[in-house]
């Protein structure tokens, strides 16, 4: 009989110590909240497909993307890149108007130094009236970027659209 407290209170030990370890494994996950900077739909880049750019310092930033920051955001350039930067998100070059990205998650989820952006990759409705010129629609977002060294774009569906590292 003195013996059958033993097995019990083993049991209890082990799910008490696993509790803990599932604690601060769930402890690394973090979210970061994300301002978007701009929502454009021509952003003057020539890649062709899906594209990710990490800007540590305003001075980095594309000349034209700037200009068109800073008529949205007058106060958002320049910023302190010792805590905050910024993430460009291209969607490639489209062959008409009427594409577009947004932000689908305010947030950045991140873990062990990898965050994951999660957007929406909108296209034009059949038989919308668009302009018929290529266009290269993107994305900019700040957010504060201590401990993150990575990052991964996913659309709606949950594929990866491009990655940036972050220095």
């Amino acid at each position: 009989m003195k013996y059958g407290f033993l097995p019990f209170w083993a049991v209890m030990l082990s799910v008490l110590i696993g509790c803990t370890g599932m604690s601060s494994q769930t402890s690394n996950n973090t979210t970061i909240p994300i301002t978007v900077l701009l929502e454009a739909h021509q952003c003057q880049f020539q890649e062709i497909v899906a594209s990710a750019t990490w800007v540590r310092k305003a001075e980095h930033l594309d000349f034209s993307l700037a200009q068109q920051i800073k008529a949205a955001h007058p106060n958002a350039i320049p910023w302190d890149s010792d805590t905050l930067g910024v993430l460009v998100v291209h969607m490639g070059r489209q062959p008409t108007g009427g594409y577009r990205l947004s932000l689908s998650v305010p947030v950045i989820e991140a873990r062990r130094g990898s965050g994951v952006v999660n957007v929406t990759r909108h296209r034009p409705d059949i038989g919308a009236i668009v302009s018929q010129a290529l266009s290269s629609p993107c994305l900019v977002l700040q957010f504060p970027y201590k401990d993150l060294k990575s990052l991964r774009v996913h659309d709606q569906d949950g594929r990866l659209m491009a990655e940036a590292a972050v220095r």
